[in-house]
């Protein structure tokens, strides 16, 4: 029972008490609910049901008792009427209704809200409440709500949207117009005026709903501006409407922020911030770097701070920088507008690989150490500096953003080319750099690196002493560079152990050789022999092997343990025969992306990058799927390494030596003869670990040989640490006690309505709905047609793991009860055909679906 009612109920039973005899004539049947709480408290009741012959006889005993009866009479009807016909029952008793005095029988509502009221609200809005009881706006139950509630607002907008809170109406009121209706139909347009004027400050002109919205809208986000730009402020906005007093300010702030953080309005805010924006003409004000650094309110703003970031990092990249991209990217815009959060990672991938540049140049430059000191640079870092392969991973990441970037082509476009073309310069005047160093220490020490394994080497030093120990996987990924498989590496989670390690590739770093140096018997030397113009072959323990199927053919040869041959792909997951292969056999065999070559001698540059995008991703699914059939140890291993296209674009060209060629790529010559170059390093057989009458010559730097072809995604072959140090990643599953966990609600929040473009941004949130809080899961998100996965994560606020596109969410607080809100952004391939999507959030670990929502599609053009 609400405040006001139980008002009622008290002096209804307090009559009864003193006087035993009521009679309540209630012709508005304002209190017909309250009547059946009488009853269950114990009193008798009587209801007048429009007969009053029916009536007199129930009460007729009541009245013929030697004493007065207690008992109550609910009239549901107009004293006036029943009068006379009711006489005897009124002159026995008393009578309560409204208008009845003394007051404490008069139940007029008006009367009874102020006694219920008086003590609630203030003396200001209780009169307004009272006005719109006596104008019939408000019900018992809706003076009930209002008591219940309290605050210092008008009673009928309380009831309008369900608060007295003066914040909570203002905000419903911006977000939904759908209520419009009820506030003219009860004429509480007045009182959200005063509202708004004396919570904010805001005095509005007379005008229609909408046109308060939007102003008082522009009056919030103005504020706001003000606030935030401070004395860098434009001088044509140093006019706009401000709040007068330092509360209606702070009220303000206050008012705007919580509409922009809470996720359910998000959507609102938006549309009111790019209508302000464009009805303050904010596009021809001038804004310096410091008030758009400073500023938050609108998504042009965010643009431009955007565009001038770019063109500082142009002119020199800076800590400073990279710390204002990374708060954008964690900030509100980012998360609302996908293609936003995207460009801002670009960003971000940019800034990290302009300063990575420039301190692996500066160390590189101090640094005059042997093979083995430049090795150890470049796997694990010195004198507390990150490892040279950041600088090379970094770069890849760059150019995998920047080919999913979409822009168009305006001059912001040219001045972003010219700002990747930085990048790249940059990039390739440090790895340039340290190729021509590394290239040197191998002419001086012969290919022959203290401290460290050879490729060659691989299969005895670590295949077969997994397989002596139980089943064990050989994985053996084609291009697979060391800066990979170490962010692979670093990204694993408890699950698995191991240990990665760099091992010294074998020249020409080219797949026929690199492959076969992982064989069974290649310790004991490799030959190379012509096997058609341009093409060489090798001998491994006088086996001549090709191609792919000859190497594995060799390899199963070589070895007396059931094995299983096949691809990476097959077992992702692997159909029920493949499983079964598997768990018969002693030594799994798999290779990967070994179609990116033929994919880039073909031209098909678009799917060889998207091979490569993915193969790490393949890698960890697959070591997953290999520990649940069984295997104990996996090797995983690659060939070679490369250099991206782009890098040779902007690197210059050499010739050839020339000579007797037996084979000839860009960045390796393999033959007899030629001329010599202070450009080229050559290498003679026995220093390779190689057998046979030939010499091979690589660029010392990042240069690549005159060839016929034109542009392809990357290249190999050559003796750059990008190209030769080759990685062998031996990993274990870790099988560890299962921890109690609490299950998450988890709620995927996407930024709009509709899937409208190729780019859509998806926030998860979550909180844990049990006792114990566990580390939260790394999870991916992909949309889906049906059930084909139709999307590739490309960002997110924070957490975003590039080498597999998985997300690493934590914790919002230190009582890790609620999931750090954490925006997602997704490129879609999509054709017209899809008309709705399935956007699934799934546990990277377990692959389990943890949530999912629907969206409709609509992208224009289609």
């Amino acid at each position: 029972m609400g405040p006001v009612s139980a008002v009622v109920f008290d002096r209804v039973k307090r009559q009864l008490e003193e006087c035993r005899l009521v009679v309540w004539f209630d012709p508005e049947r304002h209190y017909e609910d309250i009547v059946p709480a009488l009853e269950r408290d114990g009193i008798p009741v009587e209801t007048f049901d429009g007969s009053v012959f029916a009536l007199r006889r129930r009460v007729e005993s009541y009245l013929k008792a030697a004493e007065r009866p207690r008992l109550l009479v609910y009239v549901a009807a107009d004293e006036e009427c029943l009068r006379w016909p009711l006489v005897e029952l009124t002159s026995a008793g008393v009578v309560m209704k409204p208008g009845q005095q003394p007051v404490q029988r008069n139940t007029r509502l008006a009367v009874v809200a102020r006694t219920a009221l008086s003590d609630r609200i203030g003396a200001e809005p209780l009169e307004a409440v009272i006005k719109q009881v006596e104008a019939g706006f408000l019900s018992l139950s809706e003076l009930d709500a209002l008591a219940e509630r309290g605050g210092a607002s008008t009673g009928v907008l309380a009831v309008i949207y369900e608060s007295s809170n003066a914040a909570d109406i203002a905000l419903k009121f911006l977000a939904d117009e759908s209520l419009d209706s009820k506030l003219a139909e009860r004429k509480a347009e007045r009182e959200l005026r005063s509202l708004l004027e004396l919570a904010y400050g805001f005095r509005a002109r007379d005008s229609s709903l909408p046109d308060l919205r939007s102003a008082f809208a522009r009056y919030l986000l103005g504020t706001e501006l003000r606030e935030d730009c401070g004395a860098y402020l434009p001088v044509p906005l140093r006019e706009l409407p401000q709040p007068g007093t330092s509360a209606h300010r702070d009220a303000a702030l206050a008012l705007v922020r919580t509409w922009r953080n809470r996720r359910d309005l998000q959507v609102s805010y938006v549309d009111h911030a790019d209508e302000a924006e464009a009805a303050l003409g904010l596009d021809d004000v001038p804004f310096d770097f410091e008030a758009l650094r400073q500023s938050v309110a609108f998504r042009g703003l965010e643009e431009r701070l955007q565009s001038a970031l770019e063109h500082v990092l142009t002119e020199r990249a800076s800590a400073e920088s990279l710390r204002i991209i990374e708060a954008r990217q964690e900030g509100f815009w980012a998360s609302v507008d996908a293609e936003l959060l995207s460009r801002w990672a670009l960003d971000g991938a940019i800034a990290r690989l302009l300063l990575a540049a420039d301190a692996v140049q500066l160390a590189a430059k101090r640094q005059a150490g042997d093979a083995s000191t430049l090795v150890r640079c470049y796997v694990e870092g010195i004198n507390g500096e990150d490892p040279w392969c950041v600088l090379d991973m970094l770069h890849r990441q760059m150019e995998q953003r920047v080919h999913r970037c979409e822009m168009e082509l305006t001059d912001e476009h040219e001045a972003f080319e010219r700002l990747v073309a930085r990048a790249r310069q940059q990039y390739t005047e440090a790895a340039g750099l340290v190729a021509e160093m590394f290239t040197a220490s191998l002419e001086r020490s012969g290919l022959t690196v203290p401290g460290y394994g050879t490729q060659r080497n691989t299969f005895r030093a670590s295949v077969a002493p997994a397989l002596r120990e139980g089943k064990t996987a050989y994985v053996l990924v084609d291009a697979l560079r060391y800066e990979m498989a170490r962010e692979l590496f670093s990204e694993s989670d408890s699950s698995v152990d191991g240990e990665l390690q760099p091992v010294i590739g074998t020249l020409p770093s080219i797949t026929e050789v690199g492959m076969a140096a992982l064989l069974p018997g290649a310790e004991d030397g490799l030959r190379l022999e012509p096997i058609a113009a341009g093409r060489l072959g090798v001998r491994v323990r006088g086996s001549l092997v090709r191609d792919r199927k000859e190497r594995l053919e060799y390899l199963v040869r070589s070895l007396e343990v059931p094995t299983y041959v096949g691809r990476l792909s097959d077992i992702l997951p692997p159909p029920k025969k493949t499983r079964e292969a598997i768990e018969a056999a002693q030594l799994i065999v798999l290779t990967a992306t070994d179609e990116l070559d033929g994919l880039c001698e073909k031209g098909n540059i678009p799917m060889a990058r998207r091979l490569m995008d993915d193969v790490l991703v393949q890698v960890r699914r697959g070591l997953r799927y290999l520990f649940d059939l069984g295997v104990s140890t996996a090797v995983v291993t690659s060939d070679h390494g490369f250099l991206f296209g782009e890098i040779l674009d902007t690197a210059s060209t050499i010739d050839a030596p020339g000579g007797q060629t037996l084979d000839l790529h860009r960045r390796v010559w393999v033959g007899r003869g030629g001329a010599g170059s202070p450009a080229v390093a050559r290498f003679k057989p026995d220093a390779l670990g190689l057998d046979g009458d030939f010499e091979v010559a690589v660029p010392r730097g990042l240069e690549g040989f005159k060839v016929p072809g034109g542009h392809a995604a990357y290249f190999h072959g050559g003796a750059s640490p990008a190209e030769i140090i080759i990685p062998v990643w031996v990993v274990r599953p870790v099988k560890a006690a299962k921890a109690a966990s609490a299950p998450i609600s988890w709620t995927l929040t996407p930024g709009t309505r509709t899937v409208s473009t190729r780019f859509l941004s998806v926030q998860i949130a979550g909180e844990m709905s049990g006792l114990f809080a566990d580390r939260p899961p790394t999870v991916r998100l992909e949309v889906r047609s049906g059930k084909a996965p139709i999307s590739r994560a490309v960002a997110s606020s924070y957490g975003f793991q590039d080498a597999t596109g998985f997300v690493e969410l934590a914790w919002a607080d230190d009582q890790g009860r609620r999931i750090r809100a954490n925006a997602v952004t997704l490129m879609l391939d999509i054709d017209e055909q899809v008309k709705q999507v399935t956007v699934a959030l799934i546990d990277a670990k377990t692959d389990r679906v943890l949530a999912t929502c629907e969206l409709p599609v609509s992208i224009a053009g289609f």
